[in-house]
């Protein structure tokens, strides 16, 4: 149909007709595409209630990244009913990972070639296991995340929190990416 005679439908009163129809077109299509509010799935196995969360590995130059991914780790795991966080030895599954890389790249410049914003980039292999036979229930191989800041000409100090702020940002994404992706099973 073109857009005329849309118009034209739409003029003769076929707003009774077109309306439903685009309601229904839209919402067979988010269900034909897979469709679903964050949060809504739950691919895991019901045995598994409790987990521990392990400190990751870090294979990167930035000392204090696998703390805070640990921490938004922890945090975003609390929020649920789901899965409670538990010590090691009473933990029905184990989440461990490794960052393997991060990288901080100027990606804007001012008119006179000073960086105005960078990019971190974090990349990272988690897994999510049983405890006892270790049996993989979701392995995440090359996450990976951006988050962009600001660079502050001339104030250090002020890039370096802004640099500071991203990271834990980052962190709160990862987290949120891994606990997505264990939920849903994807």
């Amino acid at each position: 149909m073109s857009p005329y005679q849309l118009k034209k439908l739409l003029r003769r009163g076929g707003k009774k007709f077109f309306l439903p129809l685009l309601a229904c077109l839209l919402v067979s299509f988010f269900y034909g595409c897979g469709y679903h509010l964050k949060g809504g799935a739950d691919t895991l196995p019901k045995d598994i209630t409790a987990i521990a969360i392990e400190a990751f590995g870090n294979n990167s130059i930035e000392a204090d990244m696998e703390a805070l991914i640990s921490s938004a780790l922890f945090e975003a795991f609390s929020k649920t009913k789901r899965l409670k966080i538990v010590p090691q030895e009473e933990a029905h599954a184990l989440l461990s990972g490794v960052i393997t890389s991060i990288s901080n790249m100027p990606v804007s410049f001012s008119s006179t070639d000073v960086v105005t914003d960078y990019r971190l980039t974090i990349t990272l292999d988690v897994t999510f296991r049983r405890k006892g036979e270790g049996e993989v229930v979701w392995k995440g191989k090359g996450l990976s995340e951006i988050m962009d800041y600001k660079a502050a000409a001339g104030d250090v100090d002020l890039t370096e929190n802004n640099r500071t702020e991203a990271k834990r940002e980052l962190a709160r994404e990862v987290a949120d990416l891994i606990y997505d992706r264990i939920f849903e099973g994807f």
